[in-house]
């Protein structure tokens, strides 16, 4: 019996506003590689301190990041932060959160690292 592997990304967006242009595709995937392990860090940071409104802006950022990149796991749970007010988002956020942010980030940068093999 064959088990299906769950998939994080899924590049369709980008392969339709990349037209075709693999170099404009395999850019992004590179560009969004290269930053998002500092915003993850600087989400972790904030909620270790505390600081919601700040978490709330980080999120914010991330995303269209996400989205574009078919991770709607992450894109979904930023936007129920996005819908927050500030001062609630300490009661949603959790290190559980975080904890899986990470996971689901990690998985991510595997499949498009692979993903950047065969465009």
């Amino acid at each position: 019996m064959k088990t299906e592997t769950k998939k994080y990304t899924d590049l369709t967006y980008l392969r339709e506003v990349g037209d075709g242009d693999t170099d404009f595709i395999i850019d992004l995937i590179q560009t969004f590689l290269s930053v998002t392990l500092a915003h993850i860090l600087e989400l972790e940071r904030l909620f270790n301190e505390g600081d919601w409104v700040e978490f709330k802006r980080m999120a914010h950022i991330m995303k269209p990041n996400a989205e574009s990149m078919g991770i709607m796991e992450l894109k979904e749970a930023y936007l129920k932060i996005d819908n927050l007010p500030p001062n609630d988002v300490g009661m949603f956020v959790s290190q559980e959160f975080i904890t899986n942010l990470k996971q689901v980030y990690t998985e991510s940068f595997i499949e498009l690292e692979q993903d950047i093999k065969y465009l």
